[in-house]
């Protein structure tokens, strides 16, 4: 599973004495549209919206190590994807669906990501040389509606899948 090599790789890495917030495994996922708190209703008619999107599985590839933010205290550490016009095509119609619901400030720039450390917290410099992982290559054939319990371990609790 691509998500385990992911966290092994980070380990080699000071991430975990330089940002306060590191996932799970089970909590590594690529966000395609961040919907915040939703009535159950709203929520209920949204999946069946997106149930409507009509589009084909596609793999997708790891593409290294990236940040978002300072280069000397990155507040996001993550690894990058290779771009892929299907998960680019996906992406927009999830969120014109969202949007025929919810009045959201969606950026119109998306960067597929799967984020590994957030929340810098230290004085110590990264250290990253170390992380090495091979491109890995998986395949997409559903997307997942989460909901976020922030005290529990995992936090991501699935709410609704969507499959091809």
């Amino acid at each position: 599973m691509v998500g385990r090599s992911l966290i092994k790789a980070r380990a080699t890495t000071n991430m975990h004495r330089t940002h306060k917030t590191l996932p799970l495994a089970e909590d590594l996922h690529i966000t395609l549209a961040y919907l915040a708190a939703v009535d159950e209703n709203v929520l209920n008619d949204l999946i069946a919206s997106l149930n409507q999107i009509k589009w084909d599985a596609f793999s997708l590839t790891t593409d290294g190590l990236a940040h978002f933010g300072n280069d000397e205290t990155p507040r996001v550490v993550f690894v990058a994807l290779e771009e892929k016009d299907e998960l680019m095509k996906l992406q927009q119609a999830i969120v014109q669906k969202v949007l025929n619901f919810l009045e959201l400030n969606i950026s119109k720039d998306f960067h597929a990501h799967i984020t590994l450390a957030k929340k810098w917290m230290s004085k110590e410099k990264c250290v990253y040389d170390s992380f090495d992982l091979e491109k890995q290559s998986f395949e997409v054939r559903d997307f997942i509606i989460y909901k976020i319990n922030p005290a529990s371990t995992p936090r991501y609790e699935h709410f609704a899948r969507i499959n091809v």
